[in-house]
């Protein structure tokens, strides 16, 4: 299978040039190189951290692969890496990779048949925009115009000529000066004889251009006849009519390339989904995002087994962002907290944060700096977002596990949302408090 190349309005398409699909060195499918497998993972990390609240308890629960569409669903507004769009897509056809690989194979062959046709399309539109062209050069109105062109150029030709027998007498006469010329006036008239010669020959030059479009222009008015008409106009219709039935096999070759497009993204979103199941209802990865993206970070060129266990040589060693940070303390938190702790949510959370360290070892080169905990602050100041998100979290849940999802994707929402001067001042108070 090649890597495919994201079409916004459908999804993931196999695109045969990519450098980065490398062959493998026995027989069998196109795999992908280890730096775009690499880039993949980057961003099927960055979605899934910063998404994990929405759908990660959904993924964890999912045991369709309808349910993992209805997991994703929530980022189908969101401008989100194109990896994602076999999850979103509405319509599937059940399909292995075998399957999957077949369909591919099948389209692109449609797309060379179809770029073929194209070609031929635009070769034949090509030759019908010359027999038009021909047409149009032998109708009465070109006659017409051919007429005056010829009167207007033979004007131009009596113009030069003139200016060229004048100036023909002026070298004549600088001649007769010259031979009867003293010494001391010699070199002088030789100069202005030398530069009245030349502009003969270039009036000649212009007489004779003029002269031959004169004459080209009585050639073509020469070649318009009743019976270059006639035929001209038969091999227009003659072409049209070719490029008539090439459009209609484009046309239909294009139909035919398109329904196989949809077959095969259809293919690729039932595969992509089931592949995601199997590792979900192995309970390997669901839990953690990063091993997740390991998994996930191969499709739909790949199954999930294999993506893995090629990172096995290339672990992710990037610490989370804020967002993963963040669902991380939320559920370290929540799930070490005993039934008693979690009847008060508010105080069991703004304990576990006054409990963060403030300070951290920033390791470079060596040698370690103490630095702020920018996590620490980052929800002290955020807890006027946060409140409300775990009030909300703990009452919708329906499954005590679900509480972190649901705090984070809440806080997520709160967070994002535009602040006035009033909130921002209230904010203050409440991260101070």
């Amino acid at each position: 299978m090649i890597e495919p190349v994201f079409d916004a309005s459908n999804g993931l398409l196999p695109l045969a040039s990519d450098s980065e699909t490398k062959p493998k060195a026995k027989p069998g499918p196109n795999t992908l190189g280890d730096s775009q497998l690499i880039a993949r993972r980057s961003r099927w990390v960055f979605l899934l951290e910063n998404n994990w609240g929405a759908i990660g308890w959904e993924l964890k629960c999912a045991r369709t692969p309808e349910a993992i569409h209805e997991a994703f669903r929530p980022l189908a507004s969101k401008p989100v890496a194109q990896e994602i769009q076999p999850f979103l897509r509405d319509s599937t056809e059940i399909a292995d990779g075998a399957a999957v690989r077949r369909a591919e194979k099948e389209y692109l062959a449609a797309l060379l048949k179809e770029s073929q046709i194209e070609k031929k399309r635009n070769d034949q539109q090509a030759l019908v925009r010359e027999a038009e062209s021909a047409v149009s050069e032998l109708t009465g109105k070109t006659r017409k115009q051919l007429n005056e062109q010829i009167i207007w150029r033979n004007g131009n030709v009596r113009t030069i000529a003139i200016r060229l027998s004048g100036r023909r007498a002026e070298v004549r006469k600088l001649e007769l000066k010259l031979q009867k010329a003293t010494a001391e006036n010699r070199d002088y008239l030789a100069a202005q004889l030398n530069s009245a010669k030349l502009e003969c020959d270039k009036i000649e030059i212009e007489l004779s251009i003029e002269k031959g479009i004169v004459q080209d222009l009585q050639t073509r008015l020469a070649a318009i006849s009743t019976v270059r008409q006639q035929a001209a106009a038969k091999i227009l219709r003659e072409r049209k009519a070719n490029a008539a039935s090439i459009e209609s096999d484009a046309r239909s070759a294009q139909r035919k390339s398109e329904a196989l497009r949809m077959r095969l993204l259809d293919r690729e979103a039932y595969f992509c989904r089931s592949e995601l199941l199997k590792i979900i209802r192995g309970k390997k990865y669901a839990r953690n995002p990063q091993k997740l993206a390991n998994a996930l970070a191969g499709l739909p060129v790949m199954t999930c087994g294999q993506s893995a266990k090629r990172f096995a040589k290339y672990p992710y060693k990037i610490a989370p962002g804020l967002a993963g940070q963040l669902f991380e303390f939320l559920d370290r938190t929540w799930r070490r907290a005993d039934s008693k702790s979690r009847k008060f949510p508010l105080q069991l959370f703004e304990q576990a944060i006054a409990k963060l360290p403030k300070t951290r070892i920033l390791r470079a080169e060596g040698k370690g700096k103490t630095i702020e905990n920018e996590f620490r602050r980052h929800l002290e100041e955020s807890w006027p977002d946060l409140k409300p998100a775990i009030d909300y979290g703990v009452r919708i849940s329906k499954h005590p596990n679900e509480v972190p999802y649901r705090i984070a994707e809440k806080f997520r929402e709160n967070w994002s949302k535009p602040k006035t001067s009033a909130d921002l001042l209230f904010a203050e108070r409440g991260a101070a408090k």
